[in-house]
């Protein structure tokens, strides 16, 4: 199909199945184009904070009764789209370039926050691959995508939404889509005779392989509450692609910028003598969890929610470090370990993608404390606070967001020499923190007889940035292979 697709001079995408009112749409889609001056070339595209009122309310409203359409949530659409040389959507008695209404939805995506961020996922994936001229880039950057294992992993969660009648086809509907130098590899060849559980697992041992992407795969993977996803039985390393994109961990993680690894390569084999559903990996063992603590959930941070847990977490984890929370060098501590070690990587602001000062992180997190002290309960959402908020209450809303986005099935954990780290809620005590050759992060790895089943990634305050694989081979001290299964 991709060739297809590739070779065609252009295409055309008819939009009107399940939309009501033709017009309204294109009618909002000029409003919202020239209310915020899209620049087709510019992936931030422009401020609409003066599009108010109801009749623009009206005009975002049809719009994502566009985005809403079923053609965007289709696996398969993304290869017309993006493969064709010229690609036009028909709606009612009009033409669209398909350019405009990405614009449309980019712009919409980063200012207004008006449309659905499920629907809105789609168009802005395939806005960035429009807008960088190659099969995919990264967000928010100019630098192509360096590797075929690379490309696919970032097209994963990029069509994290597409809907498809075929869980194999949430592999194979990408191969299309990316510039494979010698070939697809035989690993991934489309075969409709394997199971879908051994097309996902044979995706993510071709991954695993790729020395750039740091083992990045293994974060994708995302265990509820048993370390083999019953319904699919799959190997407890290969992320779940098969369960439905909504119920999947946000990839991208915040835990993506450490260098836990120190200056280590990847070493993974699989093992085909003992079959494809074991893989060595090689690193070394840091400790063993000791405690863990209470499991938070996003209703955990609701704004009239109790925050006894919480200033409770607070508490401990200043015990712990411990932090003198008199001092802003205690509060920058404090905030670094609770937001799994952002504000000494890249703390984002998750309201206008800038980064935190370490200034910033003191006064977000003060603020914050204090709210909760004063109110009882939690500041309101960023999202909800209306033009000219006290500045006190828009700080503590800062840091409650990303509190949210770190702590939602998160748990606190203490090693057995002390360790504290951050981890999901499928870990128990026993449970294994390793560092892996080449993996940015600790993981955890629950021994089972002579394999190890992958638990999680996770934060462990001090070893972050390479402290323990420096120990380890200070100590001179061998690596270690751990067979997963």
């Amino acid at each position: 199909m991709a060739d297809i697709y590739r070779n065609g001079t252009g295409n055309l995408i008819c939009l009107d199945e399940g939309i009501d009112d033709p017009a309204a749409i294109v009618a909002a889609l000029n409003f919202v184009h020239a209310a915020n001056g899209c620049a087709t070339s510019d992936w931030g595209g422009a401020d609409t904070s003066k599009s108010h009122g109801a009749m623009a309310d009206l005009h975002y409203k049809h719009s994502n009764d566009l985005y809403s359409a079923g053609c965007f949530s289709r696996s398969w659409v993304v290869q017309e789209v993006v493969l064709s040389k010229q690609s036009t959507m028909v709606l009612g008695n009009s033409l669209l370039p398909l350019k405009k209404v990405l614009c449309v939805a980019r712009s919409c995506y980063y200012y207004d926050r008006r449309l659905d961020d499920a629907n809105l996922f789609i168009v802005r994936m395939l806005a960035s691959i429009l807008d960088k001229g190659d099969k995919v880039a990264h967000p928010k950057s100019a630098d192509t995508v360096s590797s075929p294992a690379a490309a696919m992993y970032h097209l994963l969660f990029a069509m994290m939404y597409q809907e498809l009648s075929d869980p194999r086809d949430r592999i194979y509907s990408i191969l299309g889509l990316i510039n494979w130098p010698e070939g697809i590899p035989s690993l991934l060849v489309p075969d409709y005779g394997k199971s879908a559980r051994d097309v996902h697992r044979d995706a993510a041992r071709y991954q695993l392989r790729d020395p750039g992407l740091r083992l990045a795969t293994l974060q994708q993977v995302y265990h509820y509450s048993a370390p083999a996803i019953s319904e699919v039985d799959m190997p407890s390393w290969v992320p779940c692609w098969i369960r439905s994109r909504m119920d999947l961990r946000p990839s991208g993680s915040h835990l993506f910028d450490h260098a836990a690894h120190s200056d280590t390569a990847v070493d993974v084999r699989s093992m085909e003598t003992k079959g494809p559903d074991v893989l060595e990996v090689s690193g070394v063992s840091v400790d063993f969890v000791a405690q863990v603590g209470e499991i938070f959930e996003r209703t955990d941070f609701a704004e009239q929610s109790s925050v006894g847990e919480v200033l409770n977490l607070f508490h401990k984890v200043r015990r712990l470090l411990p932090a003198d929370l008199a001092t802003n060098a205690g509060m920058f501590e404090l905030a670094n370990v609770l937001l799994q070690g952002w504000p000494n990587v890249k703390a984002w602001n998750l309201e206008d993608w800038a980064h935190w000062t370490k200034e910033e992180t003191v006064e977000n997190i003060s603020a914050y404390i204090t709210y909760l002290v004063e109110h009882k309960h939690q500041p309101p959402m960023l999202e909800s606070l209306a033009i000219g908020e006290d500045a006190a209450v828009r700080k503590a809303s800062r840091f409650l967001k990303q509190l949210v986005w770190v702590w939602a099935d998160n748990q606190l954990f203490q090693t057995a020499s002390g360790r504290i780290g951050i981890g999901r809620g499928i870990m128990n005590p026993a449970d294994a923190l390793v560092v892996l050759y080449g993996g940015q992060v600790p993981f955890v790895l629950r021994p089972s007889g002579v394999y190890h089943q992958y638990i999680c990634d996770a934060y462990c305050h001090g070893i972050m940035n390479g402290e323990a694989i420096s120990q380890h081979q200070a100590e001179g001290r061998a690596s270690q292979v751990f067979r997963l299964r």
